[in-house]
C-alpha cells in the first residue's frame, strides 16, 4: 500500500513540474510576441536638445526666475490624439509636486479642453495647452508620451513614457526622494509610443 502511496506522489510530483515548465515556456512565449508587436513596457532616449534650457516663459511662469529656481523639472508631453497618452495620465496622483508638469499639444484649443476633461486633468493646475507647439520646439521634442527631465534648469534627458508605471519613478525622482527612473545607456527594446510627425 505504501509503495502505491510512494507512487502516486512521485507521479503527482512529476506532473506539477511539467506544468510548472509548461508555463514557464507560455510566458516566455507571451514575451516574445509582446516584443514583435511592440508592446514591450520599455522606454527609450528621445533625440532631443540635450543642454537646452527650461522654456518657463513658454510655460507660463508669471516669474520665469523665481518659480523656475527649482533644483529639478519634468514635463510630460502627451496629445489629445494619443491613445497611450490617455492611459499614461491615469497614473497621475491627484495631488503632486508643482515641479512636475503636463504639456497638452493639439492643435485645436477645443478638442484638447474636451479631452483634457475627459482624462480629469482639469482639476490639475500644472497642466500647460501648448497648440502652437511653442514648448515642444524649443526643445526638439517630437514624440508623445515622452519627458523632457531638467535638472538646474537644463534638459538632461528625455524618454518615451509607454506606461503609466514611469509616473511615480518620475515624481520620486523630481522631489529628489528617488533615484533616476531611466537607464540612459539602454535603447533596447520596442518602445511604445506615438511618433507624431510635425513636416
Amino acid at each position: 500500500m505504501s509503495l502505491i502511496i510512494v507512487g502516486l506522489v512521485a507521479a503527482l510530483a512529476i506532473l506539477v513540474a511539467l506544468l510548472l515548465g509548461a508555463l514557464e515556456e507560455m510566458f516566455r512565449q507571451l514575451n516574445q510576441l509582446r516584443g514583435a508587436a511592440g508592446l514591450v513596457d520599455v522606454s527609450i532616449a528621445v533625440d532631443a536638445q540635450l543642454g537646452a534650457e527650461l522654456p518657463a516663459e513658454h510655460l507660463g511662469y508669471r516669474n520665469p526666475t523665481r518659480e523656475g529656481q527649482a533644483q529639478r523639472h519634468v514635463l510630460l508631453f502627451v496629445s489629445d490624439s494619443c491613445t497611450t497618452c490617455a492611459q499614461v495620465v491615469q497614473g497621475l496622483p491627484a495631488k503632486f509636486t508643482p515641479q512636475f508638469m503636463v504639456v497638452v499639444e493639439s492643435p485645436d484649443t477645443s478638442s484638447a479642453e474636451r479631452w483634457i476633461q475627459r482624462s480629469r486633468l482639469d482639476q490639475f493646475p500644472q497642466v500647460r495647452r501648448d497648440s502652437g507647439r511653442r514648448v515642444a520646439t524649443a526643445l526638439s521634442m517630437n514624440v508623445v508620451p515622452s519627458v523632457a527631465v531638467f535638472e538646474h534648469n537644463r534638459l538632461i534627458g528625455a524618454h518615451t513614457v509607454p506606461s503609466k508605471r514611469y509616473i511615480r519613478p518620475l515624481l520620486d525622482w523630481v522631489n529628489e526622494v528617488g533615484p533616476y527612473p531611466f537607464d540612459t545607456d539602454s535603447t533596447e527594446g520596442e518602445p511604445h509610443h506615438e511618433h507624431i510627425d510635425r513636416t
